[in-house]
């Protein structure tokens, strides 16, 4: 038999003519994709322009489009919320630094986090610290954003690189799309890369279809040209025998009340 969970019971105030929600602790962090979105008092607000840390609200901003809405926000404290030993640790007042005893390990996402933590420490020098601050990290990312090869899996575009290496990188982004480095350059990493080489191949397994198949005069098809042009997130060929329509390519809540303070 399946045991339901507990209700949540949440605590409002009264605040400018409106029921708003008191985070009391940091179960109702937690628990936030329980509150049912009628009871927010907005859907959505700017990326930018507030009194908050305007890096934080990148981050939680996870489809850039300039705007947070509930579902990014459920999404970032439930990150939160997982990643912690023990979640009340968010309701700390005055506390610049996390410690790194702090974060929950046992998962592959909390030991790629304590792992990454102590790699920005280690990168200015501090190493046998044991807590980590915003700023430690700002100062990491502009470091890791001057080195060619700084460690987080993402490869852009670089100068530096040979140039067919720089036209893969471009055409897999063109196709496949890229992802931001740690410094912010946009890049590709094994999966996109995997991805383009993939399509690749079925494209060049297309087109050998077409080469072989028979047109409806009953003459062999000639083959497309050997050009591919990458557009937008399409793959596309040139054929300097189009006599016939081309051959399309497989398919690939309970509630309490109080005074405001």
């Amino acid at each position: 038999m399946t045991t339901k969970p507990a209700e949540f019971t949440w605590t409002f105030c009264r605040i400018g003519g409106l029921e708003q929600i008191i985070f009391t602790d940091a179960e109702s962090v937690c628990r936030l994709r329980e509150l049912d979105p009628k009871l927010w008092v907005a859907l959505s607000c700017p990326a930018q322009g507030l009194e908050f840390d305007q890096r934080t609200l990148q981050l939680i901003d996870t489809d850039r489009d300039g705007r947070i809405r509930i579902p990014e926000v459920v999404a970032a404290a439930e990150w939160l919320c997982q990643r912690l030993v023990d979640p009340a640790a968010i309701t700390v007042e005055d506390q610049d630094a996390m410690p790194l005893a702090a974060i929950a390990t046992g998962t592959d996402d909390g030991d790629r986090l304590l792992k990454t933590a102590k790699t920005v420490l280690a990168s200015l020098g501090r190493g046998d610290a044991d807590a980590l601050t915003q700023e430690d990290v700002r100062q990491a990312t502009l470091h890791a954003s001057e080195q060619m090869f700084n460690g987080d899996g993402i490869l852009p575009a670089l100068p530096g690189l040979p140039e067919d290496v720089r036209l893969f990188i471009q055409d897999a982004m063109a196709v496949i799309g890229g992802i931001d480095d740690v410094g912010g350059a946009p890049g590709i990493d094994k999966a996109i890369a995997d991805a383009f080489v993939s399509a690749l191949k079925s494209w060049r397994d297309w087109t050998g279809l077409v080469a072989g198949a028979d047109a409806p005069s009953g003459r062999t098809r000639r083959p497309p040209g050997k050009s591919w042009i990458s557009s937008g997130a399409r793959l596309t060929t040139t054929s300097s025998a189009a006599t016939s329509p081309p051959i399309p390519p497989p398919p690939s809540t309970g509630s309490t009340s109080r005074k405001c303070p």
